[in-house]
């Protein structure tokens, strides 16, 4: 990721509507501090940048309830910040699903079991769903959408009635 162009991804987003990023870590599965920030930030500003120069019209990103640049939670904070930084891009349309506690079936951790002892974790394949409602959903040639940034943010309630409302 480090070492992107945009002539090197370009042939990847001319064309496309939308645009697709669950880009995540596992804190223990990156080298440094540094990289857990690029993972959660920079790489996909970066390629949210480069969809945006080739044309999307709409971004769609898995983030994470409680997102907030002035969070004092590295992860929160980084999801904020990268939250701001693709609102900032003024993509036609932009959609952010800040799921809660994420059920990753086999994948669990310690802390997501735990947790879900007192919380309804949302499954994976429910964020995935709704996504892909709202992106089905979404016309790229509607005179609705051209010269508007139209910011749609999708919590736990909202992405179960997604899920809830269509197959």
């Amino acid at each position: 990721f480090d070492k992107l162009e945009l002539d090197g991804v370009r042939q990847h987003f001319q064309g496309a509507d939308v645009f697709f990023s669950a880009i995540g870590a596992k804190k223990s599965s990156v080298d440094s501090a540094e990289m857990y920030q690029n993972v959660h930030r920079d790489y996909i500003s970066k390629l949210a940048g480069f969809a945006h120069e080739c044309g999307v019209k709409h971004m769609l990103i898995v983030s994470t309830q409680g997102a907030n640049p002035g969070s004092m939670f590295t992860y929160m904070k980084l999801k904020g910040q990268a939250d701001d930084q693709l609102c900032k891009l003024k993509f036609p349309c932009f959609s952010c699903f800040r799921p809660g506690l994420l059920d990753r079936g086999v994948q669990k951790r310690f802390f997501e079991k735990a947790f879900a002892l007192i919380s309804t974790p949302m499954h994976v394949k429910d964020v995935a769903k709704s996504m892909r409602i709202v992106a089905e959903n979404f016309n790229p040639d509607s005179t609705d959408n051209s010269g508007k940034n139209i910011v749609n943010y999708y919590d736990n309630s909202s992405i179960w009635k997604l899920c809830a409302e269509s197959p």
